[in-house]
C-alpha cells in the first residue's frame, strides 16, 4: 500500500516485480521481461513479486539465461575500457559460479572505494565507470552500482541498476514507513534462472544485503599481478630492451672517457 503525498509523474512504487495494477494504472512490460507500473494514482495497492532466495539456491542457478535477458542485460559499449575488462577478470578470478563472482565485485567494491556524495561528475569523453575505477577520488550509489553492473556484464552476468528509495522509517503515528527524497538510492540487480531479479548493494557507506546460507569468505582486494614468467613474450622483449639500452650506455660512457667507441673496437678485432 503506498501514499504519495509529494508530486510525481506517472512511475509508480512497486516492491519487486509488480504483478497486479490497481484501477487506474497499468502494468508495461520492458526490456528483458520486467515490469513497470504506470499511473496517475497518489493512493494504491499492488500485489508483487519479492526475492526470496537463499544463498544455496543462487549458488545452484547456473546460467542458462533467458535470450531475451541476455540481449538486453549483457550489453557493453563498445569503447569500454580495456583496463575495466581487466579488472573484471582479475576480481572474479577462480570463482566457479555467477553468484561467486557477484560477491567478489560486491565485495571488492564496497572494500576498496570511498563513498563520496559530492564527487564530481566525469570528465566530458571519460567513461564514468573507468574514471570511477581508476581516477575518481570516490563516489556514491550511482558510481558503486554502474560499476558493479558493467564489471559483472563483461563477465557473462546478466545485470542492471535499479533505482529508486529505501526503506525510511517507521512512522508509528501513520502506521507506516515514511519514505522522504533523501532515502533516494541506486543498487544493483542480478539475474538468476529460476528465481529473477536478484539486489545486491555495492555501495559502501550502506549494508550489505544479506541471503539466508551465505558462508563463503570473498576476497577485498585485487589479486596480485601475475608474475613475469606467465607472459613469456613480455619477459624476452624485456630482457631484449635492457640489453640493449646496456649497450648504448656503454657506448655514451666510452666515448666520453675517450675510448675507442664500440665499433671501432670492433674494427680493431677483425
Amino acid at each position: 500500500t503506498f501514499r504519495i503525498v509529494a508530486k510525481h509523474d506517472t512511475a509508480l512504487f512497486a516492491v519487486g516485480e509488480p504483478v497486479t495494477a490497481p484501477d487506474g494504472a497499468a502494468l508495461r512490460s520492458i526490456s528483458g521481461g520486467s515490469v513497470l507500473l504506470e499511473g496517475d494514482l497518489s493512493n494504491y495497492q499492488v500485489t508483487s513479486y519479492a526475492t526470496r532466495v537463499g544463498a544455496a539456491q543462487l549458488q545452484a542457478a547456473g546460467e542458462d539465461y533467458p535470450a531475451e535477458v541476455a540481449n538486453a542485460y549483457l550489453q557493453l559499449p563498445d569503447e569500454l575500457p580495456q583496463r575495466v575488462r581487466q579488472m573484471a577478470e582479475r576480481v572474479t578470478r577462480g570463482a566457479l559460479t555467477p553468484y561467486e563472482k557477484v560477491l567478489r565485485v560486491e565485495s571488492y567494491l564496497r572494500a576498496n572505494y570511498q563513498y563520496d556524495p559530492y564527487v564530481s561528475v566525469p570528465p566530458e569523453g571519460r567513461d564514468a565507470v573507468d574514471f570511477f575505477l581508476f581516477d575518481a577520488p570516490g563516489g556514491f550509489c550511482t558510481y558503486y552500482a554502474s560499476a558493479m553492473a558493467v564489471l559483472l556484464r563483461v563477465e557473462g552476468v546478466p545485470a542492471r541498476v535499479a533505482s529508486g528509495y529505501l526503506m525510511g522509517d517507521y512512522d508509528r503515528a501513520e502506521g507506516a514507513y515514511r519514505v522522504p527524497g533523501a532515502a533516494s538510492h541506486t543498487w544493483v540487480e542480478v539475474y538468476f534462472p529460476g528465481y529473477g531479479w536478484v539486489e545486491f548493494e555495492p555501495t559502501s557507506a550502506f549494508a550489505r544485503i544479506t541471503y539466508p546460507g551465505e558462508t563463503e569468505a570473498v576476497p577485498q582486494r585485487l589479486p596480485e599481478i601475475p608474475p613475469l614468467e606467465e607472459f613469456p613474450g613480455l619477459q624476452v622483449a624485456l630482457w631484449t630492451a635492457g640489453i640493449l639500452a646496456g649497450l648504448g650506455l656503454a657506448w655514451i660512457v666510452l666515448r666520453r672517457l675517450g675510448m675507442p667507441g664500440l665499433s671501432e673496437l670492433w674494427a680493431r678485432y677483425q
